[in-house]
């Protein structure tokens, strides 16, 4: 990284260790950060628990403040969202707030984990708090597999342990942060995404989903 033109972000590098990037410019590349870094050049690059081509910009690829950086151990497992996208979510607010993820029918992790997913850089979330059921006509079921603090669904806490009906549009709070879930296709997938704040790429600002009546 050369020089200073974007404000620096504040990352967890390889092993955990806290680190301040500094990006010359947004054409700055995931490559030259592993570089910084010190992850192998022979290695497959992970943010947030997801393999990234070292030759893709850094603004493209969801890297913000917080962004877990390191190198893949292995074989990364194809993502449980393969398959025809039924669903969207998006963690609108709290500190893991995110862009949408679209998920196919089958059972989803919800968590701080890496990989899950749907996963919420929130220190109140577990790392893996709860499922998602999605079944192949788009209905969704959510269950709390753990956590001290109850999560809710539209405002209702749940029992853990128990399957929960999450309506089309619905909101599930876990931790600090809201999921919004509605159906692919019927939900404009740009107004669920975050937009880079003007002037600082790695700050996101939630562009909220319309309310359905």
């Amino acid at each position: 990284m050369r020089g200073v033109a974007l404000p620096p972000v504040e990352v967890e590098g390889p092993g955990g260790i806290p680190v301040v990037v500094a990006a010359r410019s947004p054409d700055d590349t995931v490559g030259e950060l592993a570089a910084a870094l010190g992850v192998d050049p022979e290695a497959t690059v992970v943010i947030d628990g997801r393999a990234v081509p070292r030759a893709t910009a850094l603004v493209a690829v969801g890297f913000r403040r917080g962004s877990r950086v390191g190198a893949a151990l292995g074989d990364i497992a194809p993502s449980s969202t393969a398959g025809r996208p039924l669903v969207i979510v998006v963690c609108e607010a709290g500190p893991g707030a995110t862009g949408p993820v679209r998920l196919g029918a089958g059972r989803h992790v919800i968590g701080r984990a890496a990989p899950v997913a749907v996963r919420i850089d929130d220190p109140a979330v577990e790392p893996h708090h709860g499922v998602l059921d999605v079944t192949v006509d788009g209905a969704v079921h959510f269950t709390q597999l753990t956590g001290r603090v109850p999560c809710r669904v539209d405002g209702d806490v749940v029992a853990a342990g128990v399957a929960h009906v999450v309506r089309d549009g619905g909101a599930i709070t876990i931790g600090a942060s809201r999921i919004r879930i509605g159906r692919a296709g019927e939900l404009d997938p740009v107004t669920l995404a975050l937009a880079p704040t003007p002037g600082d790429p790695w700050r996101w600002t939630v562009r909220r989903p319309p309310r359905r009546h």
